[in-house]
């Protein structure tokens, strides 16, 4: 499977116009669409997503899929649908949506995402559940620069602009750990 946020609003008689439609938030009125995310297999049109603005605002967006799931961030939001384009979940942001981490593209992690807000990340398994959601790890941005010996390292910003400060959150429970290898309480620095 195969997900894309398309360039414009599907046009009348084009392959995304004639696809079944999810509209996002569930429940909006889907009247001021901002984004829509196509959803293929092998090339062929599943379903169409339509993001409206009630979803929030942000420069950010983006989208992926794993195994028979499809993840949405966009605005203020993360979104996980089935392959049948059913809402599993919504999950509101801290701030805003910052970046989407597949756990293929990271070492020691089997299935999922990592969700970077505004000032946390989010762990999710393969079917959008929240393994853990970590404490604040910056104000205005959080970054993930790679996984080693089942830790993170990543950075968050904390004093806007350009003041980043590292960070290091054990794998399984999204704790900080300490220099010393020691679980601490995951506060800002």
């Amino acid at each position: 499977m195969q997900a894309e946020f398309l360039p414009t609003a599907p046009r009348p008689g084009s392959a995304w116009a004639e696809v079944p439609v999810v509209t996002l938030p569930a429940g909006s009125s889907g009247h001021d669409p901002v984004s829509w995310v196509g959803v293929s297999r092998q090339g062929r049109p599943l379903w169409r997503a339509d993001v409206d603005a009630s979803a929030g605002h942000s420069c950010f967006h983006e989208v992926c899929c794993i195994d028979e799931t499809v993840f949405i961030g966009v605005g203020e939001s993360l979104f996980v649908l089935a392959a049948s384009g059913s809402v599993l979940m919504h999950w509101p942001m801290d701030g805003y949506f910052g970046s989407l981490y597949p756990c293929h593209d990271l070492p020691g992690l089997d299935s999922g995402v990592l969700v970077a807000s505004a000032t946390a990340l989010l762990r999710l398994d393969a079917k959008g559940q929240a393994l853990w959601h970590s404490q604040a790890l910056g104000w205005d941005g959080v970054l993930v620069h790679y996984v080693s010996q089942g830790v993170i390292h990543g950075s968050g910003e904390c004093d806007p602009p350009g003041g980043w400060v590292d960070f290091v959150l054990d794998l399984q429970t999204g704790q900080r750990w300490g220099e010393v290898g020691r679980v601490e309480e995951n506060v800002l620095s």
